[in-house]
């Protein structure tokens, strides 16, 4: 648990201490949802930087680009055709 964790839910837990009121539970409640979200933002940052560190990208030595294509090319048949109206039905 981080320090600005701890005292958010030290405070949380004074201010329910001082007046249980229904009010004052929902907010101790609130606070406690946004330091579970803000540590769970706090690991994906650190995952983000560990994974985009210069160290740990892999070497491109073992990439190898797609090769052209070669050879005829496939039409869409559907598109390929052209639709003329029939004008036999008036």
């Amino acid at each position: 648990m981080h320090w600005w964790s701890q005292q958010a839910c030290d405070a949380a837990a004074e201010a329910q201490a001082a007046d249980p009121s229904p009010g004052n539970l929902m907010a101790a409640a609130q606070v406690q949802a946004l330091i579970s979200m803000a540590e769970a933002l706090h690991r994906i940052a650190s995952a983000l930087e560990v994974r985009d560190d210069p160290e740990n990208v892999p070497p491109m030595s073992g990439f190898h680009p797609r090769p052209a294509r070669t050879g005829s090319v496939s039409v869409n048949r559907s598109e390929a055709k052209t639709s003329s109206p029939d004008r036999s039905k008036k």
